[in-house]
């Protein structure tokens, strides 16, 4: 936790430090060489090496599982040790597979919501508030298709 920093509530603010380790390092390396490798023939004229770009979806910090002495939230996304708090976002997910989990997280965010009243007791008007906010976060990273939301 920051020492000087709060957040709205005057609470202090978590402090975070991130570094590659030497074989994440490698392996981008690796990554970018065979990227370059398949634009090349496939018949690329130009490519540009980004090496150290700061992108993508930070996975796995709040991981989800059933034994709270190896995980953060159980498979309702709520905390292990923190009652009433639910964590709905990328970092439950443990690793990710070949494609862009933005539509897995999006279930992920969506799913708690959708048993959120039975799990903590919401009241009606807050479950519907709830139900709206995230709709309408789900509608910005997604276009609403009625019948795949309707599935979830």
């Amino acid at each position: 936790m920051d020492r000087e920093l709060t957040d709205t509530s005057g609470l202090p603010a978590p402090k975070l430090h991130h570094r590659l380790s030497g074989n994440s390092q490698r392996n981008l390396t690796f990554a970018l060489e065979r990227m370059r490798e398949a634009h090349e023939a496939a018949g690329a004229r130009y490519v540009v090496d980004e090496p150290n770009i700061a992108s993508g979806h930070l996975l796995g910090t709040a991981r989800m599982g059933t034994d709270a002495r190896t995980s953060v939230v159980d498979q309702f996304c709520r905390s292990h040790d923190i009652p009433n708090l639910l964590i709905v976002d990328g970092s439950v997910m443990v690793t990710s597979g070949a494609m862009n989990p933005t539509a897995t997280i999006t279930a992920l965010a969506l799913r708690p919501q959708s048993i959120s009243r039975t799990l903590f007791s919401i009241s009606a008007a807050s479950f519907d508030q709830l139900n709206e906010t995230v709709d309408c976060v789900a509608a910005q990273v997604n276009p609403p298709d009625r019948a795949i939301h309707n599935q979830l």
